[in-house]
């Protein structure tokens, strides 16, 4: 199943480093920006999910969540695509999780869309991340043993989408919390999902640094330029090479890699608001 990403209201200047982006990446492009105009739509078809997952297995290994989210992720065999039941479930914990939690709503689809395309997956790459918010084991038991007992949630139920929104909510909420602790005082969307991509400590460093910084010498600055500290780094370079390089392997610099995040979420926010106006369906 190929996955489209759309953006609408472009402005014009950037759409040609947004193209060759898309196209690098294996997208076939559309837009409407020889129609005249301020703005303009952007619209990617990526591959195939099911032709790549079966015969591109090195390729996969080698993206992970790029924008791309189907050379990144395995369906698990329960989820169900284009199902209005399961999505109309799933908006209504996001609904309520956020409430009952205290979060955006908005902010917590738009997270959801970015890692998973709202599905219940499990990541592809080797990463052992699951379910629409993508926790890895050790995040979710992590959460789940601070604030599992208010909503009834088991460290078993990490591939339930509906303890998934609970536990991604509160999630967002400490990461607010560390963000305005670093210094960030009015955490916009974009932020936190760096601190949600991130973690809050290393998101607080890219939020921070200069715009022509190289991304791995701003990560180093969070985890220090020692042995460990760059296997670190270049473990996340390695698994984001979309994110983190430029086609030719070099490495981007900070405002060009919050340029890429920002280009998701625009994309995300429009797609969480057609997921929550099920919500009340």
């Amino acid at each position: 199943m190929p996955y489209t990403e759309r953006m609408a209201n472009v402005p014009r200047a950037a759409c040609p480093e947004i193209i060759s982006d898309f196209e690098s990446e294996g997208a076939t492009v559309t837009s409407n920006c020889d129609a005249g105009g301020v703005t303009c739509t952007i619209t990617a078809v990526f591959p195939d999910v099911a032709a790549l997952a079966v015969n591109e297995p090195a390729e996969i290994s080698e993206r992970r969540d790029d924008g791309n989210l189907g050379l990144a992720m395995a369906i698990m065999p329960e989820t169900p695509l284009g199902d209005e039941p399961y999505l109309n479930q799933f908006a209504r914990s996001i609904k309520s999780a956020a409430e009952t939690v205290g979060c955006s709503a908005r902010a917590l689809a738009a997270i959801a869309w970015i890692e998973s395309g709202f599905r219940n997956i499990r990541n592809g790459t080797g990463s052992s991340a699951t379910g629409p918010f993508q926790f890895i084991p050790t995040t979710w038991a992590a959460m789940v043993a601070r604030y599992g007992d208010q909503h009834g949630i088991s460290t078993d139920m990490i591939t339930k989408p509906s303890q998934q929104s609970y536990m991604a909510a509160h999630l967002l909420v400490e990461n607010t919390e560390s963000l305005k602790r670093l210094g960030v005082l009015e955490p916009s969307t974009l932020d936190l999902y760096l601190a949600h991509f991130f973690g809050a400590g290393a998101a607080g460093t890219v939020i921070e640094a200069e715009d022509n910084q190289k991304i791995d010498k701003v990560l180093l600055a969070h985890y220090g330029d020692t042995e460990r500290g760059r296997k670190r780094v270049a473990l996340i370079i390695k698994q984001n090479r979309g994110i983190m390089t430029k086609p030719g392997g070099a490495l981007r610099n900070v405002s060009k890699v919050k340029a890429i995040f920002r280009r998701k979420l625009d994309s995300a926010l429009d797609e969480a608001d057609r997921l929550l106006a099920r919500g009340t369906h």
